[in-house]
C-alpha cells in the first residue's frame, strides 16, 4: 500500500492511496461472499453461488461497491494513525481506479485543525517588563484614600438628648 498526502490550502488536505493487487484479492473475496449472500439464483443455496455463475447476473457492480469499501474502510484508518492525522468534518473520497487484477486507488480530501504558531512568550514578556514603569505614589494620595474609607466605613449615630 502506498500513500501520498498533499496539504491543500485552508487546513485541506488531500491523500492519495494505492493498494497493490495482491492486497486487494482478499477484499474482491470478501465482497463476492457477501454479494452472493443477498443475490437469489436458480439451482444455488444464497452464498454458495460461484464467481463466474455470480458475475453474468449483474451483481459486478455490488461487487466493485463492496470491495472499494473494504479496501478504503481497511486502509484509510492504518495510514491516519501512522501519519497521525486527525480529521474533522466530512470526507470526500474519490475511486481514481477500480477493476479485478489491477491496483486500486482513490483519493480523499478532508479538513484537519490548522497548525497554530504561537510566538515565544518568554520574549514577549522580557519586553513588557522591561518597559514596565514602577509607579509612583505620593504621601497625600495615600492620605486622601485612608479619608476617603474611613468616610465610607463610617456611620451615622443619633445622639439621644
Amino acid at each position: 500500500m502506498k500513500h501520498q498526502i498533499k496539504k491543500l490550502p485552508k487546513s485541506e488536505v488531500e491523500l492519495e492511496v494505492s493498494v497493490s493487487v495482491e492486497e486487494m484479492e482478499m477484499f474482491w473475496k470478501i465482497a463476492r461472499k457477501k454479494v452472493s449472500e443477498g443475490v437469489q439464483i436458480k439451482g444455488f443455496r444464497p452464498g454458495k453461488a460461484p464467481s463466474n455463475v455470480l458475475a453474468g447476473t449483474g451483481a459486478e457492480e455490488d461487487i466493485h461497491n463492496e470491495a472499494a469499501n473494504l479496501a478504503i474502510n481497511k486502509t484509510y484508518p492504518e495510514i491516519l494513525e501512522k501519519e497521525g492525522i486527525e480529521p474533522i468534518g466530512r470526507v470526500n473520497a474519490e475511486i481514481l481506479k477500480l477493476a479485478p487484477n489491477n491496483e486500486f486507488a482513490y483519493k480523499l480530501k478532508f479538513f484537519v485543525l490548522p497548525e497554530i504558531n504561537l510566538p515565544d512568550y518568554k520574549k514577549i514578556a522580557k519586553d513588557v517588563l522591561k518597559n514596565k514603569k514602577k509607579p509612583e505614589i505620593k504621601k497625600e494620595e495615600i492620605e486622601k484614600a485612608i479619608d476617603w474609607l474611613r468616610k465610607s466605613r463610617a456611620e451615622l449615630v443619633v445622639a439621644q438628648r
